[in-house]
């Protein structure tokens, strides 16, 4: 998975009536994949940051030896970023131009994260461009 790669659902959005709203959430909520792609949920990768090395979520990260590492280096750096705006905007785009009607993003409180903002940004930027479908 690339950088701006979001895990998309298995079918397309047309074919069901229940994801004409379009689902959206971040990595960080560990939703699995097979239940992503059963509910159709798109899922926008977060960046994980060990050392000097930046890791995209659900494609770059091994879960098991991260948490190995983290049980056993001491000092081990490690943080995480949050998708950019384009990522978002990115992600809501294509949920349109897949049929959804609207955009329902679920994600951590802004206090939490840069994402919430991030995708508040994209949302203004998608309005200025004319998209007029809801996103909330």
């Amino acid at each position: 998975m690339q950088s701006n790669d979001i895990l998309e659902p298995s079918s397309d959005l047309t074919n069901s009536a229940a994801a004409r709203v379009a689902i959206i959430t971040d990595s960080i909520a560990q939703v699995p994949p097979e239940l992503a792609r059963e509910l159709e949920i798109r899922i926008v990768p977060f960046s994980v940051v060990v050392e000097d090395e930046t890791l995209e979520d659900l494609s770059d990260v091994n879960l098991s030896t991260l948490y190995h590492r983290m049980r056993h280096e001491k000092h081990l750096r490690l943080s995480t970023s949050a998708p950019s705006v384009g990522i978002y905007y990115d992600a809501f785009l294509n949920a349109f131009k897949s049929g959804a009607v609207s955009v329902v993003y679920v994600g951590l409180a802004s206090r939490l994260s840069h994402a919430f903002s991030s995708a508040v940004e994209a949302t203004r930027m998608l309005r200025e461009n004319g998209v007029k479908q809801a996103i909330s």
